[in-house]
């Protein structure tokens, strides 16, 4: 899935958007999409941090919190900021991913942005597939 924009569309990070990104990822997902990725998540994660990364590095992607770069290719935003926006409250992380978005050079256009809640149910819906028991058991955890 890519997040096509016009070059002078201005990218607001909204509820809507971050849904949008979220419905569009579960219709195409791949089996492993987060396979050789970076995959950065927000503060705020719903259980252990550690929990979510260890997912990621299961599926041999490259998680982060420190840094959003422009190599990222999965932006994860926990639910509570999901909570946040929904009450009006704009992150600071939030702001800077709409910021980085708008950029001269819009270099995350091909970034995919996902919610914790989205991130998990696929997740869990390919570890049950496949029958990754060790990941599915890391989710559960969360």
């Amino acid at each position: 899935m890519t997040n096509v924009m016009e070059n002078n569309e201005y990218i607001k990070i909204d509820l809507e958007r971050i849904e949008k990104y979220s419905s569009e990822f579960l219709e195409k997902s791949k089996p492993n999409q987060f396979y050789d990725k970076n995959v950065f998540f927000t503060q705020d994660l719903n259980g252990s941090k550690h929990n979510h990364f260890q997912i990621i590095g299961n599926l041999g992607g490259y998680p982060t919190e420190s840094e959003f770069l422009s190599e990222t290719n999965f932006y994860i935003i926990s639910e509570k900021i999901i909570d946040d926006i929904k009450n009006g409250i704009l992150n600071n992380q939030i702001i800077g991913l709409e910021k980085k978005l708008n950029a001269k050079g819009k270099k995350h256009s091909k970034l995919k942005v996902l919610t914790e809640k989205v991130f998990l149910k696929h997740i869990e819906e390919r570890s049950l597939n496949i029958g990754d028991m060790v990941t599915l058991e890391l989710v559960n955890k969360i």
